[in-house]
């Protein structure tokens, strides 16, 4: 396997990157990590209009493997009828998409991991095909990997190293993959489709992104990172405990005062 592009942010910044793409959201860096010291964190505001906060790598290849560890911290749980965002994405080098990867529900039934490719030389002639259901597990990793093989006519998506949705279209003139796009992408309402509510915020933290001309899989040690949930959605709490533990040393420090007035034989102020 040969990397073509490998970050995990952890310059603090996004200096590795092309560029970052945001509109109707924030693109940041954060100490709450799946490895090393940052992640970048990815969130869009609701809105009826296109959102987006992607980090970006130019590349110019026939073959492309885009793999990065999501922490889905809001957003599944909110989807409507037609509603659908996208984690990964991969354009031509005429700027057109060639695939994409996200959480789609359609009608009554279940979120499900689904697969946009693109049919034909056309940036607009595409289509999408549903995998398996996505399922809430409890806050974790998650692995999500997308290929791309313009000869074959071939794209693929992994979640945790298993494959959930494929197709294979053939030869075509499709464009050899120009980009790559790391972070939450939701279109704009369009009828009855793409979020028509955009009654929700969607947030993720993304990390150990890698693109290859080979599959590349799982963290080296073939392990699911563990369901550990990050550190922030806990500050409050540590807060809230933080401030009764320096409460409570007030009381024992009055406490030993008046234990040891007592001993001395000084009067309690209102106790005796």
């Amino acid at each position: 396997m040969t990397d073509i592009f490998k970050d995990g942010f952890d310059l603090g910044d996004f200096s590795a990157w092309s560029e970052t793409s945001i509109k109707n959201g924030s693109l940041t860096v954060t100490p709450t990590s799946l490895k090393g010291d940052y992640a970048a964190k990815s969130l869009t505001v609701p809105t009826l209009e296109l959102a987006r906060a992607q980090a970006i790598a130019f590349i110019d290849e026939p073959i492309v493997y885009a793999r990065a560890y999501f922490y889905i911290n809001q957003g599944p749980e909110s989807l409507g009828t037609h509603d659908r965002f996208y984690f990964l994405r991969i354009l031509g080098i005429d700027a057109g998409l060639l695939a994409s990867v996200g959480i789609r529900r359609e009608a009554d039934q279940p979120a499900r991991w689904t697969l946009w490719y693109r049919i034909t030389t056309n940036p607009y002639a595409g289509a999408h095909i549903y995998g398996i259901p996505y399922v809430e597990t409890g806050p974790r990793w998650i692995c999500i990997e997308l290929a791309y093989n313009r000869a074959l006519g071939q794209y693929e998506v992994w979640v945790d190293g298993i494959s959930v949705v494929s197709m294979t279209v053939g030869a075509s003139d499709n464009p050899d993959a120009g980009r790559v796009e790391f972070g939450i992408y939701k279109s704009g309402a369009t009828g009855a489709s793409y979020d028509p509510t955009g009654e929700y915020t969607i947030e993720v933290l993304i990390d150990e992104c890698v693109i290859a001309d080979t599959y590349i899989g799982l963290l080296e040690d073939g392990t699911v990172p563990p369901t550990t949930p990050p550190i922030e959605p806990l500050l409050p709490k540590a807060r809230e405990m933080l401030s009764t533990f320096a409460f409570m040393e007030q009381i024992y420090a009055r406490v030993d005062e008046f234990r040891i007035k007592r001993q001395q034989g000084t009067p309690l102020p209102g106790i005796e």
